[in-house]
């Protein structure tokens, strides 16, 4: 589904469920009823399916299909949050899924017999039988050990107050912190929850971002020559080297990677390297053929006068220093207005950006000083590059 028609989910949720066609509507009602704000909620997998991803929400019903979304770089990266339940179908098909093979042969005491199927055969379901009780505490073991996903973005949540009993028996037995866990019908805690990751606007900010790199690297493979602005056009002409499809690639698909799942005990080093290499391509622009407001559209002069003020204060004042998410957010949007022709609708990651401010920063405003004060009488070129 494309970015436009998501309902502006802001945070990205895999649910991981082992529901029945019984409680099924029940629970999609307990979890997600509040988000997704709809009177008549389906009891079809494949509707609640279709309904959730218009929300940012990727469900997976089986222990398979979970492994194989997990296990898949992009799909991990389309999700913040996972919510486990405690016990999932395997759902097996006839070939073997190599994943689900090294986790019984290193677990489940699976011994292949390669010269005899039936005996192969025998010990493979006789080591799924081992894993099915505890399939949702081996998808944690797989998030977390293997994929370094965070622990504390994952909750678990079952009907079953027996599974509960279990599962903090393996996790106590395995000398590992048990994440938090909800029953279903705790239906308060649950929404507080995923409200609380919803609106994590550090999360908003990584999620945001990742959104507006695929969604311009697709604009940029799709029409090159009309993707980037005059300002920015590999072919205009300047003393400096112009800039190619690949150059501006290779800087969308970095741009995402500076900014972990993990929020670090000290942002302010990740965003300062953000911010840096968002302003690497600032130089490459051809300012000589666009220097007034006569000369070029009006929200063009707007998004590059702003750019390039900011430019000069990150250069030459002690101001910024302390960015905040929305600081981050002010940037990419704008360099990516400047950078790349868009509509002028505003697409699904701007969105998304734009609910960073209704936020309170996390740090005192600072003062611009008075020599820092500019008008928008002034012509870019009156800005210092």
């Amino acid at each position: 589904m494309s970015e436009e028609k998501l309902k502006s989910s802001m945070s990205q949720f895999l649910w991981i469920e082992s529901t029945t066609p019984n409680t099924l509507k029940t629970d999609t009602e307990n979890i997600f009823g509040k988000l997704i704000n709809r009177s008549a909620i389906p009891d079809n997998q494949l509707q609640i399916q279709h309904i959730l991803r218009e929300y940012g929400i990727f469900v997976a019903f089986t222990f398979l299909e979970s492994l194989e979304f997990i296990y898949d770089p992009y799909q991990l990266s389309q999700i913040d949050y996972v919510i486990l339940d405690l016990e999932i179908p395997l759902h097996l098909v006839s070939e073997k899924n190599p994943i689900l093979v090294k986790i019984l042969k290193s677990y489940y005491d699976y011994k292949p017999q390669p010269k005899n199927q039936f005996i192969d055969n025998n010990n493979f379901i006789a080591a799924q039988e081992k894993l099915i009780p505890v399939t949702g505490y081996q998808l944690y073991i797989e998030l977390v050990r293997e994929l370094d996903f965070p622990k504390e973005h994952i909750l678990f949540c079952t009907h079953d107050i027996a599974q509960q009993i279990a599962v903090r028996r393996i996790f106590k037995q395995a000398k590992i912190e048990l994440p938090l866990l909800l029953a279903k019908t705790d239906k308060l805690q649950l929404r507080l929850w995923i409200q609380k990751k919803k609106e994590n606007s550090y999360s908003i900010l990584r999620r945001a971002i990742i959104m507006g790199c695929q969604h311009l690297r697709t604009r940029l493979k799709a029409e090159p020559p009309n993707a980037i602005h005059k300002l920015f056009r590999i072919d205009h002409d300047s003393s400096l080297p112009p800039l190619t499809p690949k150059d501006l690639d290779d800087y969308l698909t970095i741009l995402p990677t500076l900014l972990p799942l993990r929020c670090p005990p000290n942002p302010q080093v990740f965003y300062e390297l953000f911010i840096k290499h968002l302003a690497l391509k600032w130089d490459n622009i051809d300012t000589h053929h666009h220097q007034r407001l006569t000369t070029q559209p009006h929200h063009q002069y707007s998004f590059n006068w702003i750019r390039k003020c900011a430019k000069k204060w990150l250069n030459h004042t002690a101001s910024f220093k302390q960015f905040s998410e929305q600081d981050l957010g002010f940037f990419f949007l704008i360099t990516m207005r400047v950078m790349f022709k868009l509509a002028e609708t505003t697409p699904a990651y701007e969105q998304m950006l734009l609910k960073l401010f209704q936020q309170k920063t996390r740090y005192p405003q600072h003062q611009v000083s008075q020599s820092y004060q500019l008008h928008s009488t002034l012509p870019i070129s009156s800005v210092d590059n």
